[in-house]
């Protein structure tokens, strides 16, 4: 550290895992040594998309799932659901996403109806929830 400082920023590099890991970050300096745990959670969604939104019923709406980094290990499998299927719902149950990869498609089936309507698409992976409105 710079003469005078009282702090030091460093960085900790992880790896994925497939469940929560805990472990435990040591820094020593003059003889003196402090820990901290530190959990590293498997990788979950930062966000999904929908296009075209708003759709015209009876069309087929395209859903991108984007993970908050690139699968690992091995393939991430996202849950998808839908609060009016009715409406919309997704053509499948769930979309993986293979390993070094960040984002996965799916569609989303869609009714005609006779007045707007909406339902919400959500998107789940490794306990973590993004949904959007169509």
């Amino acid at each position: 550290m710079s003469p005078g400082a009282t702090t030091k920023t460093f960085v900790v590099k992880t790896v994925p895992v497939s469940t929560n890991e805990v472990g435990t970050v040591s820094a020593t300096q003059g003889g003196k040594t402090l820990s901290q745990s530190l959990t590293v959670r498997p990788i979950g969604l930062s966000s999904v998309t929908l296009t075209p939104n708003p759709a015209v019923g009876g069309n087929t709406v395209v859903g991108k799932a984007t993970l908050e980094c690139k699968a690992g290990p091995g393939a991430i499998i996202v849950d998808l659901a839908s609060s009016n299927a009715a409406l919309a719902d997704p053509v499948a149950a769930n979309v993986s996403i293979p390993q070094g990869v960040q984002t996965g498609s799916f569609d989303v089936a869609t009714n005609a109806v006779l007045a707007k309507a909406t339902a919400s698409i959500s998107s789940t992976a490794n306990g973590i929830t993004k949904s959007k409105t169509l």
